[in-house]
């Protein structure tokens, strides 16, 4: 069976956990109605119903299967809840698909807005920001800051990366996560 999924964050194409959505068709762009807060949760964003912003992400046709995977990498009914709302194509057509959700009463209010809606966006402001600060780690030309600076972890930002795992830097609690969700060719398990 055949399932309309919509995606906002790092499943987007070329973020973090796309693989595991990336043999789903793309429809295409979208946007969901103003009814939202997008908040970062570090390496990957939130949305909570009952605000006042719009969605931008993509619309995907995927297998059972991969939904399956996408309710393990979501943590479907303990971390994010997936329910079904309208998103509008970039063309106009309206379709009702799944999303996954963050409870409203669990506080995620207070972190970081994404006020434009787009993780997109708001990820490649930060990042930029990010990998400016990193990238001071490796010049020859403050070698006094080589020991006080951290580098910070690709999947979550908010601990010391450890490992290189999929090409990103790593703390140890997101290799941890990953390898949990994922056998050694990167497969969902």
């Amino acid at each position: 069976m055949a399932h309309l999924v919509f995606v906002y964050g790092s499943l987007l194409r070329g973020l973090g956990n796309h693989r595991v959505i990336a043999d789903g068709e793309l429809l295409g762009e979208g946007v969901t109605d103003a009814n939202y807060h997008m908040v970062s949760l570090g390496g990957f964003p939130g949305v909570i119903e009952d605000g006042k912003t719009a969605i931008v992400g993509e619309l995907y046709r995927v297998s059972d299967a991969t939904l399956r995977g996408l309710d393990q990498l979501e943590g479907n009914g303990s971390f994010y809840t997936r329910v079904q709302r309208t998103i509008t194509l970039t063309d106009g057509r309206a379709r009702t698909a799944w999303i996954y959700l963050l409870p409203a009463e669990r506080g995620y209010l207070d972190n970081d807005p994404v006020e434009t809606g787009s993780w997109r966006e708001y990820h490649q402001r930060t990042r930029r920001t990010w990998w400016h600060a990193a990238e001071t780690v490796y010049t020859d030309d403050e070698p006094e800051l080589d020991d006080h600076m951290e580098v910070m972890c690709e999947g979550c930002e908010t601990q010391e990366a450890t490992t290189e795992l999929y090409g990103m830097q790593l703390c140890r609690d997101c290799v941890r996560l990953l390898t949990d969700d994922f056998d050694t060719d990167g497969e969902v398990a």
